[in-house]
């Protein structure tokens, strides 16, 4: 192996010795070609050196390598709750993939629980007034009451309805079906679920 070295330096010497051209002509590149130096065919073959194309293998080894991986601005989400809560399980970890819909953490409070029994007890109301307001309507047509009454229910039941369609949309931003509410199952759990995949 020695001998091979000893061999190629000595080739590649005499080659280097022998050729007196200066090539001014790229001074640019003169520069960059100070520390390389080229071999012809045969001077690869006497070291050794064999090349071949570039070919695409399969590593069997695993790489272990540390980084960052930046995510852009418009693949972010941020997400929060209305009200407050605490965070009494989580299901996914940072750089886990999420699809839409799916739960992320689940929060507990007991002012979820309150809000529940404010839309039960508004819907409660609001049906009892909307009920008034329309035996109201009746007992006008029939003359027997005043007009004053018809717009005291009328105004009642549209109350009613407004603070009901309120806290109706509130349970939806937190995620609260309010059919199985009215159902009688309340809840001090809300689920927090992906907006995106």
């Amino acid at each position: 192996m020695n001998k091979i070295v000893i061999l190629f330096f000595l080739v590649l010497s005499m080659f280097t010795s022998c050729s007196g051209k200066k090539d001014t002509a790229n001074s640019d590149d003169s520069s960059l070609e100070k520390d390389m130096i080229k071999l012809t065919e045969q001077q690869q073959s006497l070291a050794g050196i064999a090349t071949s194309p570039l070919e695409r293998t399969i590593n069997p080894e695993v790489i272990h390598c540390n980084g960052v991986i930046e995510i852009p601005s418009d693949a972010r989400v941020s997400m929060y709750l209305p009200i407050g809560g605490y965070v009494s399980e989580i299901y996914v970890l940072t750089g886990d993939k999420v699809k839409k819909g799916e739960v992320l953490a689940v929060l507990e409070h007991p002012d979820y629980i309150a809000l529940q029994q404010q839309y039960i007890e508004s819907h409660a109301q609001m049906l009892f007034y909307q009920s008034e307001w329309e035996r109201q309507q009746k007992l006008q047509v029939e003359n027997a009451t005043m007009q004053r009454t018809l717009d005291k229910a009328k105004a009642d039941y549209l109350g009613a309805l407004s603070q009901t369609k309120a806290l109706e949309s509130k349970m939806e931003m937190l995620g609260i079906n309010t059919e199985t509410l009215l159902a009688g199952k309340v809840s001090n759990k809300v689920y927090l679920r992906s907006p995106v995949n």
